[in-house]
């Protein structure tokens, strides 16, 4: 065993085994500490920052003065939402060697993005690489300035256009219709295909003084949405649900059972509403069913439900689930899960310390 072999399964995209291999290496003692470095680093490159962050963690254990790991520590901290331990751990990095370049830039790069996420900017992708406007009612509603951060960014909406394209579901259901432009482009995906049909639920609140680029004032959440579909001509494609998601979703799906092909989960950010909606979600999915899940960066959006989710499904042939963390433009993250076997996920509880945390960062980004 060699980290040699491991390295060469890394080039070779066989990350699974490179991670088994790793942790073989990690038993030697003469082999742990670059075991760990190697396989935390690998985990950071997956988006796996909790066990990144215990990689780093067992490192520095046994080499203290390593201050390359110690600064992909403090990395790891502010990728998970623990900003402040996150930039102490960075600091002290500075303070034992004020040249060290790792810490300078991951603190430039923190505070470029928090200044960058304030503004709600706007930086398109090349547009080579879009998908090109399909539906003048899509086309106004990402032009409208008012539309963000509560909907997905378009770049976001033409992820989600090309993955309906590519799944070609029968039948696909979404939590967190906001306004309706993920429902749009979801339907208006789907009749591109020549069929599919998705559920929509929501609880489908009043906007007050919200004036649709579409509809004029309009303050009614399911008028607004439902207007939207039917001006796109897509109203025959989606089912509106009003109300708790996790509730209506087995209420009016339970024929679904095993038959959902993809599924956009953007709806309660919170932990319990996030494994809420995932068990609600889970039963219903079929093998090999796609999930895109919304808002997978903590530090940035400020929810810590979506990436305490991802941690908690685990990922690989044990767990049923792969996933994968994705950028985002907007830096608020995205993780495509795909569900390998048939068996439901067993539902986990938060403990309380969990959720204090979660409140905690809740009120630290203003969302409470």
């Amino acid at each position: 065993m060699t980290l040699k072999h491991a390295n060469d399964l890394i080039d070779a995209g066989d990350y699974e085994s490179a991670l088994a291999h790793l942790a073989r290496l990690a038993e030697s003692p003469a082999d742990a500490p670059d075991a760990f470095g190697h396989r935390a680093y690998l985990y950071r490159a997956m988006g796996r920052y909790e066990e990144a962050l215990a990689d780093y963690d067992a490192l520095l254990e046994r080499s203290p003065d390593n201050l390359e790991a110690a600064s992909y520590r403090g990395e790891m901290l502010l990728r998970i939402g623990r900003d402040q331990e996150g930039i102490e751990a960075l600091l002290d990095v500075l303070g034992r060697n004020p040249l060290q370049p790792e810490p300078v830039e991951m603190i430039a790069e923190y505070q470029a993005r928090r200044s960058s996420i304030r503004k709600h900017p706007r930086r398109l992708v090349p547009s080579a690489l879009q998908t090109p406007p399909v539906n003048p009612v899509i086309e106004r509603l990402e032009a409208d300035p008012e539309s963000y951060p509560g909907s997905v960014f378009p770049e976001i909406g033409r992820i989600l256009y090309d993955l309906v394209r590519l799944v070609r579901p029968r039948v696909a259901l979404e939590t967190g219709s906001f306004k309706g432009y993920s429902t749009v482009t979801t339907a208006q995906a789907m009749k591109d295909n020549g069929g599919g049909h998705l559920h929509a639920f929501d609880l489908f609140q009043k906007h007050p003084g919200y004036v649709s680029p579409v509809l004029g004032p309009c303050e009614d959440g399911t008028r607004i949405v439902r207007g939207h579909l039917e001006h796109a001509g897509l109203a025959g494609y989606v089912t509106l649900h009003k109300g708790d998601s996790s509730l209506r979703i087995r209420k009016d799906l339970s024929l679904h059972a095993g038959k959902i092909d993809f599924a956009f989960i953007d709806g309660d950010h919170t932990i319990k509403g996030c494994l809420k909606d995932w068990s609600a979600v889970d039963e219903l999915l079929a093998p090999g069913a796609l999930v895109l899940l919304h808002d997978t960066e903590p530090d940035l959006c400020g929810w810590l439900g979506p990436r305490y989710l991802l941690e908690k499904l685990g990922r690989g042939s044990e767990t049923g689930y792969h996933w994968v963390n994705l950028p985002s433009p907007e830096g608020f993250g995205l993780a495509l899960i795909q569900k390998k076997r048939a068996e439901t996920w067993k539902t986990v509880r938060p403990s309380l310390v969990d959720l204090a945390v979660e409140r905690f960062h809740l009120r630290k980004h203003g969302w409470v």
